[in-house]
């Protein structure tokens, strides 16, 4: 799996400015309700309340909040969404830096062991220097979409 085989282009935002973690999870659900057949508010209170049982940030700026959808249908395929934020937030991570690179991925509940899996590999691109720098440089969505679409490091296997 790459990050790209959850994206599209327009799951893909650099935003100038967003006020708290709350307007960001409601932002990265409005992105995901556009391409899945889920309503926001759903989407919003999965990754929401996830967040409220331990943070997803991961460090150096990075955080992947991710949530299960009761009741929602198998063929719902895991999704996600990427926004780097240009004014990086308070996300209460452990090691106290602001985020700025948010990857959010929802799955139906039925479809806790896709999830871990996934989790565990977005996780180990998200800390690759080179990929977060590179998301970190891009100049607009539309670069920094191509450059996860292609991103495929050598030492990291693809499923």
């Amino acid at each position: 799996m790459q990050i790209a085989d959850l994206l599209s282009p327009e799951r893909v935002q650099i935003l100038p400015e967003i006020s708290s973690k709350k307007k960001l999870l409601e932002h990265l659900a409005g992105l995901l309700a556009r391409d899945l057949d889920f309503p926001a508010r759903t989407l919003y209170e999965s990754l929401y309340q996830r967040e409220q049982q331990g943070n997803t940030s991961l460090g150096n700026g990075v955080a992947i909040p991710h949530g299960k959808l009761p009741d929602a249908p198998e063929n719902i395929p895991l999704a996600g969404t990427l926004v780097r934020l240009q004014q990086p937030l308070d996300f209460d991570a452990p090691d106290h830096q602001p985020v700025d690179i948010v990857l959010a991925i929802v799955v139906p509940e039925s479809a806790c062991k896709q999830q871990q899996s996934a989790l565990q590999q977005l996780a180990e691109y998200l800390q690759n220097p080179k990929l977060v720098d590179a998301i970190r440089s891009a100049q607009d969505t539309a670069t920094l979409y191509d450059l996860l679409a292609s991103w495929a490091p050598e030492d990291q296997p693809l499923d």
